[in-house]
């Protein structure tokens, strides 16, 4: 245990939690059902990515141009 631990819980120790209407402004509480711990449950569990992107070992960006200037700006713009 690290000393940043230890004080985080040493910090947390006699600290009484919240409710969800305590820490929810009160113009988002018309939306708490969002913030319930149900409601955020259905959702998948956090991955570092949502999908792969597999690239085509022989293309080459330059002999494919698919991108196009959207608006092209003179230097001043």
């Amino acid at each position: 245990m690290n000393k940043s631990t230890e004080i985080a819980i040493t910090a947390k120790q006699g600290k009484v939690e919240k409710s969800l209407e305590e820490l929810l402004p009160d113009y988002a509480l018309e939306y708490k059902r969002v913030f319930e711990k149900k409601a955020v449950e259905r959702f998948p569990p956090s991955t570092p990515w949502d999908h792969t992107i597999d690239f085509k070992k022989d293309f080459d960006p330059h002999k494919h141009r698919t991108w196009h200037k959207i608006y092209p700006l003179t230097v001043v713009e």
